[in-house]
């Protein structure tokens, strides 16, 4: 992905000012945070993983599967509610974002055709080679996905709020909330429910 890694550090503020301070509608937030929590929590459940064990494997690749759908989704919301928008008023800010957007999609397909290997291997030791590179893949696309979310937070959050008004914000997160269907909110909530729970 692009080096948004760099552009969030520049932009980072060494104070709060007093805007920065004051509560707000951010459109990027409660999204944002739910797939930080389930990106980071597969990423920790792919270190303890044993991908050689066929049935370990299966697990994780059905997880990896649904944390990956809803990456998708939350992209699909951004472009088919938030880029037109932006295209009207600040077209300047979608040069980083469809890029990254585009790279984003090529990380998942990689992610799905190693999946796909891992799900065909018929050894123990195939299993691990392949569990181990998707693994590594896995850790970098968590990474740029991390930085690439902070940047929409940072960069183009205050362009929202420039260029729009509350109302207009809220009617964005109406229309994105509308449209996302019962299963795939249980779905995408599922991770942060503890295991005990749903026993």
């Amino acid at each position: 992905m692009t080096n948004t890694a760099s552009v969030v550090r520049e932009s980072a503020p060494t104070t709060l000012t007093s805007r920065e301070l004051t509560p707000r509608f951010e459109i990027y937030r409660a999204p944002h945070k739910a797939l930080r929590y389930i990106l980071g929590h597969l990423l920790i459940e792919m270190g303890r993983v044993s991908f050689a064990d066929e049935r370990e494997a299966g697990m994780t690749l059905a997880a990896m599967e649904v944390v990956l759908a809803q990456c998708d989704r939350h992209i699909a919301h951004e472009d088919e509610v938030l880029r037109p928008a932006l295209v009207a008023r600040c077209p300047k800010a979608l040069a980083t974002l469809d890029e990254e957007h585009e790279q984003h999609a090529t990380q998942v397909a990689e992610l799905r055709a190693m999946a796909k290997a891992l799900n065909e291997a018929t050894s123990d030791d195939h299993r691990a080679a392949i569990g181990r590179t998707l693994y590594l893949h896995f850790t970098v696309f968590v990474a740029e996905t991390l930085a690439h979310m902070a940047y929409e937070e940072r960069m183009v959050q205050p362009l929202l709020d420039r260029n729009f008004t509350l109302e207009e914000q809220l009617g964005f997160n109406a229309s994105i909330v509308a449209s996302i269907s019962p299963p795939d909110i249980i779905q995408f909530l599922l991770p942060a429910i503890p295991s005990w729970s749903r026993q």
